[in-house]
């Protein structure tokens, strides 16, 4: 047995240190073999190190395994944070992976802060089993280029140190350290594709072409590479041309080939939402949103985002809760900050400078109200609001929340919040 292995997992956290000098770090700690070598081997490198333990209560033996981390945790003088996911069943998901997954990154994105780096304990043989199943699902260069080595985090960054080490030199290094660490049973049902993908497919390829590993790990990096040279392009291509990324011209998208239309879509998805853009997706857009009618609203739901159309534009507008029965009306003296109902922002009169001649405004006479209070007190018939939302381009979308600013009873400018 060599030590080659525990210098080769040394040098990669070492290499954080240097990267991230002023970073604490944050161990993503399972409990398995990979995540409990590298909270062991971490603790020889930095003493800034806390864990997080995620419980997502699939095994009945979940609790006793929170425990074991707790507990070796303490031995290593470290503080373990062990948070409980709630049932995915009751909550009516049916992918006990895909629920797992997106609850584990929702917790490790809340309670990471912005002076800590989340590392997380992914392999060389992690990243195969993720390029063969991207793969399979037909997935193009971004789902090909596989697990990335670092990435945004909330307000802070994750980062895999043993994302190019083999698993067997991991299991090597636990066995010269004499660790122990949990083994799930669920690992060996090759029900889960994981599973299936870990211990039937990659040991043919394993035996065929021992090389087989560090071989998909090179084309992912191609394909990365690849992806990040479409992507500064297409990007570049944006801005120049768009002045909110929220919104893209319509005319501008319809001067390219579909190719490039398909490119522009999705990377544009990408880069406002952090989320990968369905090929589903993708279709329906092209059909149902570019090519409706000047006089439509089409709508597309995608998780927490909405895509839609107004005039010659589409865009992508965060889901939000508002309430419909906010009425509000609010004197307003310019001099100070003016907190509107229902969006917890502060309005200020250089906010509104662009639009009108602050200068002009009787501001003893001004007032702030939303469409509601309009209606309401002002008597003002939809129609004839509707025609000066349109001729301010005021979405539908944005119209209830949207202040309007009147002077006596006169409306002077429908103000625009970009949240």
């Amino acid at each position: 047995m060599s030590n080659l292995s525990t210098k080769e997992i040394f040098q990669s956290l070492k290499k954080i240190s240097n990267i991230f000098p002023n970073k604490n770090w944050v161990i993503a700690y399972s409990g398995g073999i990979d995540s409990t070598v590298l909270l062991h081997a971490a603790c020889q490198i930095s003493k800034k190190i806390r864990a997080i333990h995620i419980d997502h209560r699939f095994n009945e033996n979940s609790k006793l395994w929170a425990k074991h981390c707790i507990n070796f945790a303490r031995k290593l003088k470290i503080l373990c944070n062990s948070y409980k996911l709630q049932n995915y069943k009751i909550l009516g998901c049916k992918n006990q992976e895909i629920f797992g997954r997106k609850e584990r990154y929702r917790i490790f994105a809340k309670k990471i802060q912005s002076n800590e780096i989340l590392l997380m304990a992914h392999q060389l043989n992690d990243q195969a089993e993720t390029i063969f199943l991207n793969l399979m699902r037909g997935s193009g260069i971004l789902g090909i280029s596989g697990i990335p080595i670092k990435r945004n985090l909330g307000n802070s960054l994750l980062y895999r140190p043993f994302l190019n080490i083999e698993k067997y030199k991991i299991q090597e290094y636990a066995k010269i350290k004499k660790l122990s660490w949990i083994e799930d049973p669920s690992n060996k049902n090759i029900h889960f594709n994981r599973n299936y993908v870990r211990n039937v497919i990659l040991p043919h390829f394993l035996k065929r072409w021992p090389n087989t590993l560090f071989a998909i790990n090179q084309s992912s990096k191609y394909c990365r590479d690849s992806y990040l040279l479409i992507q500064s392009h297409i990007n570049s291509l944006i801005k120049n041309k768009n002045k909110n990324l929220s919104s893209l011209s319509i005319t501008w998208i319809q001067t390219f080939s579909k190719i490039y239309q398909d490119s522009i879509i999705r990377i544009w998805f990408s880069s406002v939402t952090n989320t990968v853009l369905p090929r589903k997706s993708l279709k329906h857009i092209y059909l149902n949103i570019l090519q409706a009618k000047k006089d439509s609203n089409p709508l597309l739901k995608i998780g927490k985002w909405n895509i839609r159309r107004y005039k010659k534009y589409i865009y992508i507008v965060k889901y939000t809760k508002t309430s419909s029965n906010i009425n509000y009306c609010i004197p307003w003296n310019g001099k100070n900050g003016i907190k509107i109902p229902g969006l917890s922002i502060m309005l200020f009169s250089n906010d509104i400078s662009h639009l009108i001649d602050c200068k002009k405004l009787k501001w003893s006479n001004v007032s702030i109200r939303n469409r509601i209070n309009v209606k309401n007190s002002l008597n003002i018939k939809s129609k004839k609001l509707k025609k000066i939302y349109q001729k301010m381009s005021i979405p539908p979308w944005e119209r209830d929340t949207t202040p309007l600013l009147f002077e006596n009873k006169q409306l002077k400018i429908a103000i625009s919040i970009k949240k």
